[in-house]
């Protein structure tokens, strides 16, 4: 059955009553298809909103989809790709669309996984509503990384006036380019890497912050990644948990790729739930490759390449790696000011810190931090236990203040 995706009046496309035609429209439009098909109605499927996410969820629950099209312009490329989705054709395409764009990966992964909730960014209307109804809402790039240009709206701090003002400029400017989310449902954060094989995973690691991202980032403090605490606490229950989620995941947006490369950031409370963030089709950026090395002696990146390369690597090792000791980057965001003051102590000089990057200069103007990769320091470091790791990091955190500015 060819479902044909069209919210504009019927009259304008001359639309015909076919068969083995269902016309996907908005129900708002049901009166002038009523009234222009008359007692000829062709099977319809009204809904109440036409977009990716609501179309790909309506044509999930049909078993007859044999073709999606349209004849709306501004529509042809998402159509497009819910046919490639529901029929499982593999594209290249449609992959790195659903790794890049975080609503397409979202829209996909509904009811499959747990995640927040979200909506694409697309009438100011419709945007407002879904702050008022969830009160702190992310306002977020669809198809950026870093967490560059990530917003908090928040009808607690701000005015629905300011909110509606900063959606009407954005919307202005980027017409498809952001999307709103709930705000993340449990408190801490991690990530996930490693990299697939004919979509089943093979190598597998995880790490956390110290504090969320979009946290860190706020309070102009550090972002601190580490090799996660569940090793060091024997906790495999949870690691199964973040394996089987992630396979879940990788089995959904994986179509064609032999050998895919997978960083993915989830959220999780202390109960052992688990939300979804988003997921990148590579390997972590930020040093994790480095961590991962320094953590059990494999590399990930050497073996990727390998594969890719269609080599044989004879000993495959662990599909979970055992990281041996704890490992962190510690990265120091700067605020706006004129530094006046870097630390003089030797402590990028002990043994335990394996690398050590000053970026801003003294005697210079530093502007506040809008990502993740604007720093003022980063340093990794390691650490034989979770004791040793917290005097490490308080070490680093009395370095950190010997920063001053004017």
């Amino acid at each position: 059955m060819n479902y044909f995706v069209y919210k504009y009046s019927p009259q304008s496309i001359h639309a015909q009553a076919l068969i083995n035609t269902v016309i996907v429209a908005p129900r708002n439009r049901q009166t002038d298809y009523e009234q222009y098909f008359g007692n000829q109605l062709p099977a319809m499927l009204f809904l109440d909103e036409l977009n990716f996410q609501t179309v790909l969820a309506a044509l999930r629950q049909r078993t007859d989809v044999t073709s999606v099209n349209t004849l709306s312009e501004p529509d042809g490329m998402w159509v497009g790709l819910i046919e490639d989705i529901i029929l499982k054709r593999p594209s290249k395409y449609l992959e790195n669309t659903l790794s890049k764009d975080k609503y397409y990966m979202r829209a996909v992964l509904e009811g499959v996984i747990p995640q927040p909730e979200f909506l694409a960014l697309v009438d100011v209307t419709t945007a407002l509503d879904f702050v008022q109804t969830h009160a702190k809402v992310i306002l977020k790039p669809r198809r950026d990384d870093s967490a560059s240009g990530i917003q908090v709206l928040d009808v607690n701090t701000q005015s629905l006036a300011a909110i509606q003002a900063q959606l009407t400029t954005i919307l202005a400017r980027n017409q498809d380019g952001y999307m709103l989310e709930t705000f993340n449902p449990y408190p801490h954060m991690c990530t996930v890497d490693g990299y697939a094989v004919d979509g089943q995973i093979t190598r597998f690691i995880v790490h956390e912050y110290v504090t969320p991202i979009l946290a860190s980032l706020q309070a102009k403090q550090a972002l601190i990644t580490r090799t996660a605490h569940f090793y060091s606490r024997h906790d495999s229950s949870m690691l199964s948990k973040i394996f089987a989620l992630t396979q879940t995941i990788i089995s959904t947006l994986n179509l064609c790729d032999q050998v895919m490369p997978f960083h993915l950031e989830l959220f999780y409370d202390d109960n052992g739930n688990l939300a979804f963030c988003e997921l990148g089709k590579r390997f972590g950026g930020g040093g994790i490759l480095e961590l991962i090395v320094a953590e059990t002696g494999v590399d990930i990146a050497q073996e990727y390449w390998l594969r890719q390369n269609g080599d044989v690597i004879s000993a495959d090792g662990p599909v979970c790696l055992q990281p041996t000791q704890i490992v962190a980057w510690y990265k120091k965001f700067a605020p706006t000011g004129y530094l006046t003051t870097v630390p003089t102590s030797d402590l990028t000089t002990l043994p335990w810190v394996s690398a050590f990057y000053p970026i801003a200069q003294v005697n210079t103007q530093t502007q506040a931090s809008q990502s993740i990769t604007d720093l003022l320091f980063k340093l990794r470091f390691t650490a034989a236990d979770e004791t040793t790791f917290s005097r490490h990091l308080n070490q680093i955190e009395a370095y950190a203040q010997q920063y001053h500015w004017s």
